[in-house]
């Protein structure tokens, strides 16, 4: 490799293409990619928050939704902001806090569970930052019926 640009390209092109994780040529730090799946545990979630949204029209605590593989709300549900399905209150003037822990479901999630709309099948996290979307689309039902599986998290 003659550049650092080449070496990010290169690295980038490796990381797109799902290879599995690797050594930054340029770092040598361990970069890896993740797929994050729309799946059930997002949907279970999701329909019981707008379910409950559409009953009572008002903010939900996590701890408040179903225990979805063990957890409160899954744990994953805040991926659920990537595909604008969930928002969350701003926080009040508490300096102490990041984040409330109220959820509500936006226009979008509401109308991905009654069935009005796709959304990508998954989307490419680096970082913990989204990178892209998959072209596929899914529906809320076939996204409820596709488990979490780890093996689909990382490429391999």
């Amino acid at each position: 490799m003659s550049t650092v640009e080449e070496a990010h390209a290169e690295m980038f092109e490796h990381l797109r293409n799902g290879s599995g994780g690797r050594e930054c040529p340029v770092c040598t730090k361990h970069c890896e990619s993740y797929k994050r799946h729309m799946n059930s545990a997002l949907t279970t979630f999701l329909g019981w928050l707008v379910e409950s949204w559409l009953r009572e029209g008002r903010w939900y605590h996590i701890k408040e939704g179903p225990i979805i593989q063990g957890r409160p709300s899954g744990g994953d549900y805040a991926k659920l902001q990537h595909w604008r399905m969930i928002e969350g209150k701003p926080l009040d003037d508490d300096p102490t806090k990041t984040h409330s822990g109220l959820w509500r479901p936006t226009f979008p999630g509401v109308q991905f569970v009654a069935g009005r709309l796709r959304v990508p099948a998954y989307y490419i996290e680096y970082k913990n930052e989204l990178w892209w979307w998959a072209d596929e689309l899914t529906s809320f039902e076939q996204a409820h019926g596709r488990r979490f599986d780890m093996r689909d998290v990382r490429f391999a």
